[in-house]
């Protein structure tokens, strides 16, 4: 019986460098000419992912958009070039399959995984012919893959041809003598010494030969001067002469005029090259650059990723950033769109409305014109183009974090993820199979949704939250607000501004019951009692109907304490803003013994979950709105960025009583720390006095100056010790002003430390120079001691 003829797989590796064409070439002649007439040969083009290049502090650097885009383009061009060298010499081939792929990835984990995924028979490489410490230095792809392939592997050296003689006087007999050049330096892996530098010896390409990469000067120039922190060098670095007696001069080139920006394993160098009379530039350079602590490679062994997200908020794309430039292989899986609720449905497209409704508040007011000598008709506004505004944000938020995501090398996984079990997650999208990865290290990042309470009926149109309300497809002429919190004091902002009614409905006794109560008596005065709104205290909405048949909205009222019925509201429209609510479900906790509380994952103070026995649940962190600890976007972030310093070595807490928060109102709202009536338990039960100081916008000049005297500052603070306990604050850009106090109480900075310090005049910040002055505290105690600095 005759032999059946078996078909063969032959991939190819193939890249910018002759060695690869050189071993395609052998193949051709040797392999595949030898085989049955049934071989499919694969040709096989990696692109390396970008990465950033860190200083040796850890520092990581961003690339812009512009440099994004054209570093895409061009690579996009030299694969592609890549691949039609490699065909063209292929066309002579009869009965031969020919099968062309371009992957994204490290060269050396690629070839070895589509060499296993589509069953390779043989492996054909070129080889550079590097000795033992070439391959140290530079790191070898075909030793890799010799070493962990399963198929035979037939790695083809050759002698590199030396082109760039020939392209230079190429260059000059058509004139290009430019004075700048593109300077590719060839793949290197920078290894991390005991002195923490390495030095290495590198060969200038010209700019037209296929392994340099092109990027004109004017897109990278404003991303240079930051990115030269990352490298070290003398004074003048000489350029080697060479042995070739023609060469008859040696360049220099200065720090200044020196550029590096990374890719994988890459640097680009613009470099203002001195050259000789018949114009080449000298063979090769040497520089001592210093390592990045990590060269950002591949995951931690056996897992497919160092750091896996679950969920692409403002909470996960703060801790994916961060990962990058510690150096982790890091995945962010977002199973609806990149920036979460806070960029799509929250903070951001919300500020949009609020920016339009501080414009037509200051149209609106006449006595304030009036005062500034302003006269203005009748103002007006499109719903449909203030709608948009607020998309608009949105939209390019969103890409903003996508493309600083992509750009520093962040795999955006899309689907639903789940926990499996220890390091382990799945993702995928409904209909599709589901993909299994690995990790070192899982992040829980899946924020929070609007809370309905029992009874209210959601119908999107006429009975809304605030995901519906931000899309602002009508204006109600009357609308009730359920809820007096954060997110019901701001919409109430926007529709009074454009022109509807509001009653709040609230449960508690007092409206804005998070705030400090002096402030949200304050806020009452000016936010509420002035303008078009009224309110019910201490009810509960029991039912909410929505509009139907030409019925309007009805709300029942129930007394929020004996539960008896109140009273029933008919409005045009209502909207939910009871608070949100973690959005954990279906995230495989129980694979990790985890049982949440109320929806909320239980985590300890450095953000690690905690299981239904009270162990700490290995490997395994939850950030932002799904833990409950502190449900703003900026605390999602900086937790995540504590959880990244963990999980590279550096013990990080984060103390939660530094983040402030803000209202965006008009005028805004602000806090740090504790209200006044905590601090006053807190120091019954621990044993100190407690001192309150204040200030006035009214004796602001530049307050003044804007007509906006109305506001409060207010200061809670250890007479004792000078420890600032809480600051609040109401009036002209309050959102602003606090992060003084908010960064005072994070660096421990005490009262008779921060007075001293100096404001500009006339300034707003000059409430808070006024605020911390006007502290008692107590004379026993001096500011820190410090040297005289003479300047």
């Amino acid at each position: 019986m005759a032999e059946t003829t078996k078909e063969r797989k032959i991939l190819v590796a193939v890249d910018e460098g002759e060695e690869s064409m050189h071993a395609l070439s052998w193949c051709l002649k040797n392999v595949v000419a030898e085989g049955n007439g049934k071989d499919t040969l694969i040709l096989l083009y990696v692109k390396p992912p970008r990465v950033v290049y860190s200083a040796y502090d850890g520092t990581g650097y961003l690339f812009s958009s512009d440099i994004v885009a054209s570093i895409d383009r061009y690579s996009r061009e030299v694969a592609e070039a890549v691949i039609e060298k490699a065909k063209r010499a292929c066309k002579d081939l009869q009965n031969v399959k020919v099968e062309t792929k371009i992957e994204l990835g490290d060269p050396r984990e690629m070839i070895c995984s589509t060499v296993e995924k589509l069953g390779v028979d043989i492996l054909v490489m070129g080889s550079h012919g590097y000795g033992l410490l070439k391959r140290t230095l530079l790191g070898s792809v075909s030793n890799h893959c010799a070493q962990n392939v399963k198929c035979p592997v037939l790695i083809k050296g050759g002698k590199q041809t030396n082109t760039h003689e020939r392209d230079w006087r190429e260059r000059q007999k058509k004139g290009k003598r430019a004075a700048e050049e593109v300077v590719y330096l060839p793949p290197l892996r920078l290894l991390r010494p005991s002195n923490g530098t390495v030095e290495v010896s590198v060969r200038p390409q010209p700019q037209n030969d296929l392994r340099s990469l092109h990027i004109r000067p004017p897109l990278v120039e404003p991303f240079l001067s930051k990115m030269q922190a990352s490298v070290s060098l003398p004074s003048s670095v000489p350029l080697a002469r060479s042995d070739r007696s023609h060469d008859c001069c040696s360049a220099f080139v200065k720090p200044s005029s020196l550029r590096f920006c990374g890719l994988r394993r890459e640097v680009v160098g613009f470099a203002s090259v001195k050259r000789s009379g018949c114009g080449r530039v000298a063979s090769a350079k040497r520089s001592v650059v210093k390592a990045s602590a990590s060269d950002n490679g591949g995951a931690s062994k056996g897992f497919d990723y160092d750091l896996v997200i679950i969920g692409a908020g403002v909470g996960g794309h703060g801790a994916a950033l961060h990962a990058v430039e510690k150096g982790l292989k890091t995945a962010i899986i977002e199973g609806d769109v990149v920036g979460g609720t806070c960029v799509n449905r929250g903070c951001v497209p919300s500020k949009a409305l609020l920016a339009v409704s501080g414009r037509m508040r200051e149209f609106q007011t006449e006595h304030h014109l009036k005062a500034l000598g302003l006269q203005v008709a009748a103002a007006g506004y499109d719903r449909q183009g203030v709608a948009d505004h607020a998309n608009n944000l949105a939209s390019k938020i969103r890409s903003n974090l996508t493309n600083s995501m992509k750009a520093l090398g962040v795999d955006i996984l899309s689907g639903v993820g789940t926990i499996l079990g220890p390091q382990k997650v799945k993702y995928g999208k409904v209909g599709f199979p589901d993909t299994v990865i690995t990790a070192k290290d899982i992040i829980i990042a899946t924020g929070s949704v609007p809370f309905v309470p029992n009874g209210i009926e959601v119908d999107g149109k006429t009975v809304i939250t605030s995901d519906h309300a931000l899309k602002l497809e009508f204006v109600p002429d009357w609308i009730a607000i359920i809820g007096s919190g954060y997110i019901g004091l701001e919409f109430s902002d926007v529709y009074t501004a454009l022109g509807s009614e509001v009653t709040f409905v609230e449960a508690l006794d007092q409206l804005m019951p998070g705030f400090d109560p002096e402030i949200g008596k304050l806020a009452q005065r000016i936010l509420i009692n002035p303008r078009n709104i009224d309110y019910h205290t201490g009810v509960f909405a029991k039912k909410v109907t929505p509009a139907k048949d030409g019925r309007p909205v009805t709300i029942e009222l129930i007394d929020a304490k004996t539960k008896e019925p109140k009273e029933t509201l008919e409005v045009d429209a209502a909207l939910v803003a009871t608070g949100r609510a973690p959005f954990t479900n279906g995230l495989g906790l129980e694979n990790v013994n985890v049982v949440t509380q109320r929806g909320f994952v239980p985590v300890d103070e450095r953000m690690r979950v905690i299981d239904q026995n009270g162990n700490l649940v290995p490997h395994v962190y939850c950030i932002g709105d799904a833990n409950g600890k502190m449900m703003l976007a900026h605390a999602a972030s900086a937790q995540g960025i504590s959880v990244v310093e963990q999980v590279t070595g550096r013990d990080n807490v984060l103390n939660h009583l530094s983040i402030p928060a803000a209202c965006f109102t008009h005028p805004e709202i602000s806090m740090v720390g504790l209200t006044e009536p905590q601090a006053r338990e807190r120091a019954q039960k621990e044993g100190f006095e407690v001192s309150v100081a204040k200030t006035s916008f009214k004796a602001n000049t530049k307050a003044l100056a804007e007509n906006e005297g109305e506001g409060l500052a207010k200061l809670i603070y250890r007479p004792d010790t000078g420890e600032i306990l809480g600051v609040h604050i109401l009036g002209l850009h309050a959102a602003d002003l606090i992060h003084e106090a908010s960064n005072a109480i994070a660096l421990g900075t005490r009262i008779q430390d921060i007075k001293f310090a100096v404001h500009a005049h006339p300034t707003l910040s000059e409430v808070l120079d006024e605020l911390f002055k006007s502290a008692k505290v107590n004379d026993s105690i001096s500011h820190s001691a410090r040297e005289p600095v003479a300047v």
